[in-house]
């Protein structure tokens, strides 16, 4: 499995606007590449976890797992996290404090810390289009 780069650099900048709170998305991809990060409905978020229901979440067999900041500068798991990666996808990223080029994770859905190649995807209009949405949201909460 591999990440795009341009998603990454969202992922390390949505995880700086966020401090001091957590944030959570999941992730979509085609081709075995990450390239796509989806903000769940209903999401709270303090410095410490972020709020989800599980329920309002739609049926997307695309999600391939999830990605979430640990302002704390962490980079592994918790057992909440473990318990979220178990329900969500096969592949969750950890982005921590200061959230520089390196300062991130990949796990699989048991917590084994995992390789994750970086790569250079062009992203389609439509999925600019959403991230500037979510970005949004992002300022919205500071």
């Amino acid at each position: 499995m591999k990440v795009s780069r341009g998603l990454l650099d969202f992922l390390l900048g949505l995880g700086k606007s966020s401090v001091p709170d957590e944030f959570v998305v999941m992730l979509r991809g085609e081709g075995g590449v990450l390239t796509e990060a989806l903000l769940p409905p209903d999401t709270e978020a303090n410095e410490f976890q972020v709020f989800y229901a599980e329920e309002s979440l739609p049926i997307d067999v695309s999600v391939a797992g999830t990605a979430h900041s640990h302002p704390g500068g962490a980079l592994r798991p918790s057992d909440e996290d473990l318990s979220m990666f178990r329900s969500r996808g096969v592949i969750h990223i950890i982005v921590g404090t200061p959230f520089g080029p390196d300062d991130w994770r990949a796990f699989d859905r048991s917590g084994r810390e995992v390789g994750l190649k970086v790569v250079d995807v062009g992203l389609d209009e439509k999925w600019l289009e959403e991230l500037g949405r979510v970005e949004d949201f992002a300022e919205d909460l500071l």
